[in-house]
């Protein structure tokens, strides 16, 4: 059974609080799930850097925007899975819309 992206991404969301401001470690904890698949018993933590780039050259580990993308859906839906910068992004909406012109006009 294929598992959903967005599931996935949720699943370490939920495990691994630090993955929710970080997506760098969500990306290293996503990879990480997918080389143990493609290599069972070989340790990523211990894979040169060359190598995992090489990897994901060859398409056989996902692209860190499709996770970083997944990430954004998944923290929209679902608020147990948003971290402290979610909140402190987002509470600055209205001044960032304003400041590119996007703010609610009043009509005279």
């Amino acid at each position: 059974m294929r598992v959903n992206m967005q599931d996935k991404v949720r699943f370490i969301l939920q495990r691994h609080k630090a993955t929710r401001d970080s997506d760098e470690l969500l990306v290293f904890k996503f990879w990480k799930d997918e080389y143990s698949k493609i290599y069972p018993g070989i340790p990523f933590n211990h894979q040169p850097v060359s190598n995992v780039f090489m990897l994901w050259n060859k398409k056989e580990l996902t692209h860190p925007s499709a996770i970083m993308r997944a990430r954004r859906k998944v923290q929209e839906k679902h608020k147990d899975t948003r971290g402290s910068l979610w909140y402190k992004r987002h509470s600055q909406e209205e001044v960032v819309k304003e400041d590119l012109g996007y703010a609610k006009r009043v009509r005279v």
